[in-house]
């Protein structure tokens, strides 16, 4: 009778582990979640330029418009991350650390992005419409960004320059947090970018208006 009941707890004990076994094998790795960070100079200096800017719209690639993080195998597959993602919409986190860095590189504090706070088309200088057709890093751990983008004056609304921007960026390592932390980057040197040509633009226009007024 105690060899039938050591028997039959022996098997039970075995069914338990074995299903526990089965369980850890079936078990999901954790989600891990990742956001873009602006980068600004470290600086304390006050913005000093009322230069007002609305960004936006800003549009991404229908292929980067899903949370998961996408990396490119090649020219045509790309490999869509399942336990790796963003921590929010990327369209969104895009325009935000955009709109911070060209605060920062144009020194104000006017940058403000589309349908964000009292964004009243007259209230601003300058308008830059952008779509981002590329975001990724590819096989070869190289960070690419592409964007055309518009600069327009809202009053009248006039195209002033339109420009189609290719930025790369060797990557330190494979990982999600590498890569995110060079796309990072890449958003930051356009902003740079843009913020030079706004500046030219507003030389341009300066002496533009200076010139109506001498002709007055």
């Amino acid at each position: 009778m105690t060899g039938k009941i050591f028997q039959t707890c022996g098997k039970l004990l075995a069914l338990i582990i074995g299903l526990a076994l089965l369980a850890a094998c079936g078990s999901s790795p954790p989600t891990r979640y990742y956001q873009l960070e602006e980068r600004i100079s470290q600086t304390d200096s006050s913005p000093s330029s009322m230069l007002s800017v609305r960004l936006g719209p800003l549009y991404i690639a229908r292929y980067l418009q899903q949370p998961n993080i996408v990396t490119r195998q090649d020219d045509y597959q790309v490999e869509v991350a399942e336990f790796d993602r963003w921590v929010e919409p990327l369209e969104q986190s895009i325009s935000r650390i955009l709109a911070t860095n060209l605060s920062d590189a144009l020194s104000s504090n006017w940058v403000h992005e589309f349908g964000v706070g009292n964004d009243a088309i007259e209230l601003f200088d300058y308008q830059v419409l952008i779509t981002i057709t590329r975001f990724d890093v590819d096989a070869n751990n190289t960070a690419t960004l592409k964007a055309q983008w518009n600069l327009v004056t809202p009053r009248p609304r006039v195209t002033l320059l339109a420009k189609r921007t290719v930025l790369t960026q060797q990557v330190s390592s494979s990982s999600y947090s590498s890569q995110v932390a060079a796309l990072s980057d890449l958003i930051s040197e356009l902003a740079k970018e843009i913020a030079g040509d706004i500046l030219t633009q507003q030389e341009v226009d300066a002496k533009a208006a200076a010139s109506l007024q001498q002709e007055d």
